[in-house]
C-alpha cells in the first residue's frame, strides 16, 4: 500500500474514496492520501442499517465528514434514499450535516433512490431534494444508473 501512495503521489493522480465511513480511525489513516472523498450517509428508517448499529454508523460518517472538511479535501456528501424514508428523518440528518459543513465546504451533495426494492416516488424525492435546497444548491438526485442499464 505504501509503495502504490507514493507512486500515486509521484504522479500526480488524484485519488477519489467512496466510503460509508464506518469507522472513522480507519478513514483518518487514508485521508492524507486521498484528494477527493464521498462521505455516504443513510437515515434509520431507509432500512438499509441494523438500527442497534446506526447511532454508531452514523457518529462515524459525522466525524469522517468533520476530518475531511479539516483536511480541505474535496466532499460530496450522498444520502441513499428508499420509499421507507420518511421526510422528518430526512432532514434531521440534512440539519446534522449543516451544523458539520458550510456549503462552501462541500463540492456535491447527491440524494440517490434505491432501485429496484422499496425505490422512492418522484414527489418524495422532490421532497427530500426541496429540504437539502436551502442549505445547499447543488444538490442532485442521481439514480444508480449501473442497475438501471443491468450492470452487476
Amino acid at each position: 500500500m505504501q509503495k502504490l501512495a507514493k507512486y500515486i503521489k509521484s504522479k500526480h493522480i488524484p485519488t477519489y474514496l467512496e466510503s460509508s465511513c464506518f469507522d472513522h480511525k480507519r478513514f483518518s489513516h487514508v485521508l492524507p492520501h486521498i484528494d477527493f472523498v464521498k462521505i455516504e450517509l443513510k437515515t434509520l428508517d431507509s432500512e438499509f442499517v441494523d438500527a442497534k448499529h446506526y447511532s454508531t454508523l452514523l457518529e462515524n460518517a459525522l466525524e469522517c465528514l468533520r476530518l475531511a472538511i479539516a483536511s480541505a479535501k474535496t466532499t460530496y456528501i450522498k444520502i441513499v434514499v428508499s420509499a421507507k424514508t420518511e421526510s422528518k428523518s430526512f432532514d434531521d440528518l440534512v440539519q446534522k450535516i449543516f451544523k458539520i459543513a458550510r456549503p462552501n465546504d462541500l463540492k456535491g451533495f447527491i440524494i440517490q433512490p434505491t432501485y429496484g426494492i422499496a425505490e422512492p416516488n418522484l414527489p418524495k424525492l422532490l421532497g427530500f431534494y426541496d429540504l437539502v435546497y436551502p442549505y445547499y444548491s447543488e444538490v442532485r438526485v442521481v439514480p444508480q444508473l449501473h442497475k438501471l442499464i443491468g450492470a452487476p
